[in-house]
């Protein structure tokens, strides 16, 4: 076999590379040692954070998160659920999290806005009473089966290919160029080669 550009793993990275490689037209193909997901990206919460976690502390993340959130939710909609968030404040809690919290978001343009204690109460009975105030932001439950098997199936659409129980063994290199991978069929055994474009270290 032969290609541009060989990705290895069947994980988020691996699937979103694969997808815009094919929508740039560049040649390519996909080994992963088990199934999609397999990995670590099998083994998330599932939250689609809104940046609001960092807002305070950490700005420079809390906008990356909300950029991701909005592009997510944008060209993946099928695969995520709009459940929104809460930042709950408890007896024990610093008093003016809360103001901090709403002052920061609003800094980001992150939408955020207070609930009623009672109203949050009554959505979700297993909170604590002792709930002192609740702030509403637009996180999200994103299903990552889902996501990265639609775009695996994009990018073949779009002509790339994908191998499922095929681990790379070696990878092929003369001198300081890689020019290609082996690898190892693990229903059969069999082995076999993938030539690809020699890029440099």
């Amino acid at each position: 076999m032969k290609t541009e550009v060989v990705v290895i793993g069947g994980g988020a990275t691996g699937a979103g590379v694969l997808r815009d490689l094919a929508l740039r037209g560049i040649e390519a193909i996909l080994l992963e040692r088990d199934e999609l997901t397999s990995g670590t990206s099998g083994r998330n919460h599932g939250l689609l954070h809104s940046g609001a976690r960092y807002a305070v502390n950490d700005p420079d993340s809390a906008r990356e998160c909300l950029a991701e959130n909005q592009i997510l939710k944008k060209i993946a909609s099928p695969c995520i659920e709009d459940t929104g968030g809460f930042f709950l404040s408890l007896p024990q809690d610093p008093p003016n999290y809360p103001e901090e919290l709403l002052r920061a978001c609003k800094g980001l343009g992150l939408p955020a806005e207070e609930t009623p204690v009672a109203e949050v109460l009554q959505k979700e009975p297993a909170l604590s009473p002792k709930i002192k105030r609740a702030i509403r932001v637009p996180d999200g439950s994103i299903d990552p089966f889902r996501l990265i098997r639609a775009n695996v199936e994009e990018a073949e659409r779009l002509g790339a290919k994908f191998f499922p129980h095929r681990e790379v063994i070696a990878i092929l290199t003369d001198g300081r160029l890689i020019h290609g991978v082996l690898a190892k069929d693990s229903r059969n055994e069999e082995i076999f080669q993938i030539s690809c474009r020699d890029l440099g270290r």
